[in-house]
């Protein structure tokens, strides 16, 4: 009879718990919304994770305050588009879609390979501009090209001339 009754208290701690859990975790101040499911909604999230929406990269119950751009993406129904692309959240001089490599906000990285942000669009102090191949090669563009005008300007060498040119890796 002992086992018995202990055996009925048990299944009601249990099926009290598997109602109230859901309940408590949606009433609970600080509980943590956001999900793998919607990181992958943004472009890039590799490399901060949880950190390109919440204050904190490792965030908890009672620990999930959204950064600038977590506001951001959540004002904008948690979508990335263009809109989102196209602005500056943290105000770091880098609109967010470069920061996360997805200039246009088509949901398309923007290089080839894995996809890694650039940096942080929910952090201010976080706007590094990587010198990728590509960056560099339109930097030695640039500058052959004002060498040339510049060569051709005060009469030295032959603009075609390529014992002038620098040699860069």
């Amino acid at each position: 009879m002992l086992t018995r009754r202990l055996h009925r208290i048990l299944i009601g701690i249990f099926a009290a718990a598997v109602f109230l859990a859901p309940v408590a975790m949606l009433l609970w101040p600080g509980y943590v919304e956001s999900t793998t499911n919607e990181m992958v909604l943004l472009p890039a999230y590799n490399k901060f994770k949880c950190g390109l929406c919440h204050t904190s990269s490792n965030p908890t119950t009672g620990d999930s305050d959204l950064n600038i751009f977590g506001v951001d993406f959540d004002k904008n129904g948690r979508v990335w588009d263009r809109t989102l692309a196209m602005i500056n959240s943290d105000n770091d001089k880098c609109l967010n879609g470069f920061e996360l490599g997805d200039k246009d906000g088509d949901g398309v990285f923007d290089h080839p390979g894995e996809p890694i942000e650039h940096s942080n669009p929910g952090d201010s102090s976080d706007c590094s501009i990587a010198l990728t191949v590509q960056t560099w090669g339109k930097i030695k563009e640039v500058f052959r090209s004002e060498m040339r005008e510049y060569l051709e300007l005060i009469g030295e060498g032959d603009a075609d001339d390529e014992a002038w040119s620098p040699h860069f890796p």
